[in-house]
């Protein structure tokens, strides 16, 4: 497990995704996080720090990485969003600190 300094190196921007508790679930048993437009997906790729956030809970959760050569696709039947982008494995656990120092380091957030 990287020190979140090192972790943070990783990456050049981020985004948090906000959730209830049942998108979380969602979105932590398939590695995907969803939109309800294509263009909040565009952009997230291998050095794009992901967390996936429930409100409701306080929980963080992350970090994920996006995937290279992935853009946002329709959404499974049923799902709450219209796209989705899947994501690469849980790289680290950072507390909330090191996640902000990721994620607004460049003044990028969703």
């Amino acid at each position: 497990m990287l020190p979140p300094a090192e972790l943070a190196a990783c990456f050049d921007d981020g985004r948090i995704f906000c959730c209830d508790g049942k998108a979380e679930r969602d979105a932590l048993l398939r590695l995907a996080v969803g939109a309800h437009d294509a263009a909040t997906l565009q952009g997230i790729g291998p050095r794009t720090a992901v967390f996936i956030y429930n409100a409701a809970r306080g929980r963080l959760n992350g970090v994920f990485a996006g995937k290279r050569g992935r853009t946002p696709g329709p959404a499974l039947h049923g799902a709450a969003h219209t796209f989705e982008l899947k994501l690469g494995q849980a790289l680290n656990a950072l507390s909330l600190r090191a996640a902000e120092a990721a994620c607004f380091r460049s003044g990028s957030s969703t």
